[in-house]
């Protein structure tokens, strides 16, 4: 199966006989979502599903389409769809409000995750190609971000986005994305990087109040606990830390609880976080800024000292 890696929308559909079909090239992208549509009026609206493998090993017999607004039903030959982009991959766009969660999720956590696959996730291969992105960091990567997601942030956080599937748990969770980590690259050293954290905290403490994590797989939940560890209320450090007791054994969720440790360290030193002191108009003491200029400084504070105005 091809990943769908682009949005389609009909031009028109045609009826073509299986021996044509199997020579067009492009057959993996006329059926990217393993759905045919029709033309309408009212726009491209979906019929029934068409399992059609791209091997074409077999195929499914000829199904009845019709078109809404007219009676013309075609049961002839095998359902084709001539198809136009309407909007660049991700590879190259950047994400919109109309499009759904799996778009953060796809680039942050991974195609494992959207397709279910969280065995996979367990491998060392995964771990190490999404460390790249998690923490890798750099120039590049943020302006890659910047790129793609600024403008999806801002909708998500101005509540314009248009899919239902935002609020189930994995849209909560691309939710917790955009605000918490991506809003972090995006908008690194200013003050918009920080703007979405009581949102994302919000979130955060919903899933984990209402028991929403549990179909979740372990990076998914260490992602959900992120907000709360960034918070600068240990109330919301140890509503991270209980909602993933039940898995310490895990290894993935031991680093998370050393991670937070390290937060809460900090904040029971200084009762806040200095680095963050420019963003709120606080006076940074001395001992905060031989803390912050010093060698036991953490890694996640400096990168995220905020420079602008």
């Amino acid at each position: 199966p091809v990943a769908p890696v682009h949005r389609w929308h009909a031009m028109r559909s045609v009826r073509i006989g299986l021996t044509t079909l199997a020579t067009l090239p492009v057959l993996s992208l006329a059926h990217p979502f393993r759905s045919t549509f029709v033309p309408s009026l009212k726009g491209c609206l979906p019929t029934r599903a068409l399992d059609l493998p791209s091997c074409l090993a077999f195929a499914p017999p000829p199904i009845r389409t019709s078109c809404a607004g007219c009676s013309r039903h075609r049961e002839t030959g095998y359902p084709f769809v001539v198809l136009r982009q309407t909007r660049q991959s991700m590879s190259g766009g950047s994400a919109t409000a109309e499009d759904g969660p799996d778009e953060v999720l796809r680039y942050w956590m991974g195609d494992e995750f959207v397709q279910g696959n969280y065995e996979a996730m367990k491998m060392d291969e995964y771990q190490k190609n999404r460390m790249k992105i998690w923490y890798g960091g750099g120039a590049e990567l943020d302006k890659e971000i910047a790129d793609k997601f600024s403008d999806l942030i801002r909708a998500a956080s101005g509540a314009k986005l248009s899919s239902g599937e935002w609020a189930t748990p994995k849209g909560v969770l691309a939710r917790i994305i955009l605000f918490d980590q991506l809003s972090r690259n995006a908008f690194r050293k200013k003050k918009e990087a920080f703007a979405y954290d009581e949102e994302a905290m919000q979130l955060s403490r919903g899933l984990f109040n209402n028991n929403l994590t549990k179909g979740l797989p372990t990076y998914a939940v260490c992602f959900v606990g992120m907000p709360l560890m960034h918070s600068e209320d240990l109330q919301d450090h140890y509503l991270a830390e209980a909602g993933v007791a039940d898995r310490r054994d895990d290894k993935g969720i031991q680093a998370f609880l050393k991670h937070l440790k390290e937060h809460s360290e900090v904040l029971e030193r200084f009762g806040r976080y200095p680095h963050r002191n420019s963003l709120y108009g606080r006076e940074t003491t001395e001992e905060e800024q031989e803390f912050l200029s010093g060698p036991d400084c953490p890694g996640w504070a400096k990168s995220q000292l905020v420079t602008d105005d």
